[in-house]
C-alpha cells in the first residue's frame, strides 16, 4: 500500500508580505480541528527559538492555505504555544499576559471566517479545556522556568523555587464562565499522597494534565527529582469534582499519556512500547505490541465505536532521521483484532541541533509531530519542517481506517519488572515484525499461531 501523500495547509512563505513565518500548534484533543473539520488552530511567530516575541493566534483554511489572525500574545512557549483550544464552534481560548506580568486567558469569539468579534479576558490562564468547554484546568506554569525549559514562558519568575513543593500551587479548575479559580490539588499534597521510597527530592511541579472523555476524571504527571537526582515521575487520576482521593497509576517515566475511554488511558513510559492502564489504583499495565511501532511518546485518540478506537501514534526515530507515524486501529477485542498501517515519515518542526540546550522530556516535546486526528477520521495533522521552516500539514487517512486486522503479540507486565522483561519484549517486538513482514508478502492470514 502507498504512503498516503502529506499536504502542507500553512500559507506559503513566499506569498508572505512580512517574512518567513514559523506555524505551530499547542498540544491536546481540542487544540487542533474545529468540529466540522474545516479550521486547524495554529499559532505563528517571526522565530520558534525565543519565546519572548509576539506570537499570533488565529485559524488556517487548509484549502486555502489562508492564515486568520484572531489574537495575539506574548505568553507561549517554545513546545507549547499559549494553549490555544476551542471552546465550541465560534469561540478560542488562548492564555495572553497583562503589563505587570500576570498570566490569564482570553476567550475569543469568531465569525463564520475566523475573525475576531469580541474578547473576555479571565483572571487566570488555562491549560486543558474540559470537554463540556465549562471548566478548564490550570497548572503553575512558573515551575517551567527552572524545570522543563521548552515549556516555560518568558519572564515568567517563580517565586518560591526555594520550595520544594508549595502549598499555593498545584491544580486548580476554573470556571470559564465566572472567570473563578478552585483548587483542585496542591504540590504539597502531590507530593505527600503516594510518598517515593527513593526519597521525594527538590522542586516538584506539574508537567501536563488531561481530561478523560466525559469529563469526570482528571489525569496528571506529576513530577519531581528524587534525593538521587533522578528525575521521576507519577501518573495520577482523581475525581474532576475532587470528590475522590488521588489515585496513583504508574510512577517512573512517564512521556506522554492518552485517555482511550473513561476508565482507560494509553501511557507511554520511554520504552519502544505503550501501556494501556485501567484507572484504578495500581493496576498491572499491559505493554500494546505494534508490528514495526517503536513508540516514540505522543498519541491521538479517535474514538470511532464502541469497539474500536483510531490512534495516531508517533515512532521512535533512528538518529538524524524523520519520525515514523503510524495510524492504529486499536481493537477491544483484543490483539488479533488491532491493526496498523505506517503514515510515512516526517522531519519535526525543531531538528535535534535546535535543542542541544534541553534536556531528554524538553527534546521529546520539542520534536513531536503532534499528530491530531479530525472529527471524521479522515486527516491527521502534523507539525512538521517545510522549506527550514516549523509548517503544518496533513495527511489523507479517508478509507484507511477499515484496513485489515492483523495479529499482534500483547504482554502483561508489572511496572516493577520493566529492567528484568526488557529482553522478553525485545522477543515479542521481533514477533511482530516477522507478523508485518508476513503481512506484506500477503499469502497467509496471520490470525493462526506462529
Amino acid at each position: 500500500m502507498a504512503t498516503p501523500a502529506i499536504s502542507v495547509v500553512s500559507p506559503p512563505n513566499s506569498a508572505e508580505a512580512l517574512g518567513l513565518w514559523q506555524y505551530f500548534r499547542s498540544r491536546g484533543p481540542r487544540c487542533a480541528w474545529s468540529a466540522c473539520g474545516s479550521m486547524i488552530l495554529a499559532h505563528r511567530a517571526s522565530t520558534i527559538d525565543d519565546s519572548d516575541a509576539v506570537c499570533e493566534v488565529g485559524l488556517i483554511e487548509p484549502e486555502e492555505r489562508r492564515f486568520v489572525t484572531a489574537g495575539r500574545t506574548t505568553a507561549w512557549s517554545l513546545a507549547d504555544g499559549a494553549r490555544l483550544q476551542w471552546l465550541d464552534a465560534g469561540r478560542i481560548i488562548y492564555n495572553t499576559r497583562d503589563n505587570d506580568d500576570r498570566l490569564h486567558a482570553t476567550i475569543t469569539t469568531l465569525d463564520d471566517r475566523g475573525h475576531a468579534l469580541d474578547s473576555v479576558v479571565l483572571d487566570h490562564p488555562v491549560h486543558t479545556v474540559s470537554p463540556c468547554a465549562t471548566r478548564a484546568l490550570t497548572l503553575g506554569f512558573e515551575r517551567f522556568g527552572a524545570n522543563r525549559p521548552a515549556l516555560a514562558i518568558a519572564g515568567l519568575v517563580d517565586t518560591h523555587i526555594s520550595n520544594p513543593a508549595p502549598k499555593h500551587c498545584g491544580v486548580c479548575t476554573i470556571n470559564l464562565r465566572r472567570g473563578t479559580r478552585e483548587s483542585l490539588i496542591t504540590l504539597a499534597e502531590l507530593a505527600h499522597c503516594h510518598e517515593s521510597p527513593l526519597g521525594e527530592g527538590r522542586t516538584h511541579f506539574v508537567d501536563d494534565l488531561s481530561y478523560s472523555p466525559e469529563g469526570s476524571r482528571v489525569a496528571i504527571v506529576h513530577r519531581f527529582e528524587r534525593a538521587d537526582g533522578i528525575s521521576h515521575a507519577r501518573l495520577i487520576t482523581l475525581d474532576a469534582s475532587g470528590a475522590s482521593n488521588p489515585r496513583l497509576l504508574l510512577e517512573g517515566r512517564i512521556t506522554r499519556h492518552a485517555w482511550i475511554d473513561e476508565q482507560t488511558l494509553l501511557v507511554h513510559t520511554g520504552r519502544d512500547v505503550l501501556e494501556r492502564v485501567r484507572d484504578r489504583e495500581r493496576d498491572v499495565p499491559v505493554a500494546v505490541m505494534l508490528p514495526g511501532v517503536r513508540a516514540g511518546g505522543p498519541v491521538s485518540t479517535r474514538a470511532v465505536a464502541a469497539d474500536s478506537a483510531i490512534l495516531a501514534v508517533e515512532g521512535r526515530p533512528e538518529q538524524g532521521e524523520p519520525t515514523p507515524l503510524f495510524l492504529v486501529r486499536l481493537a477491544s477485542a483484543g490483539p488479533a483484532n488491532h491493526s496498523v498501517i505506517e503514515l510515512g515519515r516526517h522531519q519535526p518542526p525543531s531538528d535535534e541541533g535546535d535543542v542541544l540546550h534541553a534536556d531528554t522530556e524538553d527534546r521529546t516535546d520539542m520534536m513531536d509531530l503532534r499528530a491530531t486526528i479530525d472529527p471524521a477520521c479522515s486527516r491527521v495533522c502534523v507539525d512538521t519542517r517545510h522549506d527550514g521552516v516549523s509548517a503544518i500539514a496533513t495527511i489523507d487517512i479517508s478509507g484507511l481506517c477499515g484496513i485489515p486486522p492483523i495479529a499482534i503479540p500483547e504482554q502483561r507486565r508489572d511496572r516493577h519488572e520493566a529492567s528484568q522483561r526488557r529482553g522478553q519484549d525485545i522477543g515479542l517486538l521481533d514477533e511482530a515484525r516477522v507478523a508485518m513482514d508476513r503481512l506484506v508478502r500477503g499469502p497467509a492470514p496471520l490470525g493462526s499461531a506462529t
